[in-house]
């Protein structure tokens, strides 16, 4: 991908750019509502959140949950790791009370949908723990 390039040159900017171009490429192969599009807008996100723009990785994010979910379910693999970038951002942004909320809800889908010992469920837990001691010691 040359937007890898661009992020490894440190050219945020390029790097959306490039990535949009994908995004429009994967809307025109699979449709709107498709796991690739939500994943590739999931990827767009993570280059605002590195460039700042936190209100725009945010509004990706939940534009990219509203298609997976329509496009996988509710109760998925997919899912839960939109959720978990979700808390992510907020975490960056120092909302601790949504990010305990949405790594919560991450850590009961990846139960549920993944299983106690899959590895993404007890790093989830972890998380959410790290999450909480920092809340009781502010």
């Amino acid at each position: 991908w040359l937007s890898n390039i661009s992020l490894a040159r440190g050219d945020v900017r390029g790097a959306e750019q490039g990535l949009r171009q994908v995004l429009e490429i994967r809307k025109a192969v699979y449709g709107p509502v498709h796991h690739q599009v939500a994943h590739t807008l999931s990827t767009i996100a993570r280059v605002q959140q590195q460039r700042g723009a936190f209100v725009q990785a945010e509004e990706t994010l939940r534009e990219a949950l509203v298609i997976e979910k329509q496009d996988v379910g509710d109760d998925h693999q997919f899912v839960s790791e939109i959720l978990d970038q979700m808390a992510r951002l907020s975490l960056a942004r120092g909302d601790l009370e949504k990010a305990e909320e949405l790594f919560r809800a991450t850590l009961l889908m990846r139960e549920k949908v993944m299983g106690p010992e899959h590895s993404l469920t007890p790093a989830t837990r972890a998380d959410l723990a790290g999450l909480l001691q920092r809340r009781a010691r502010e």
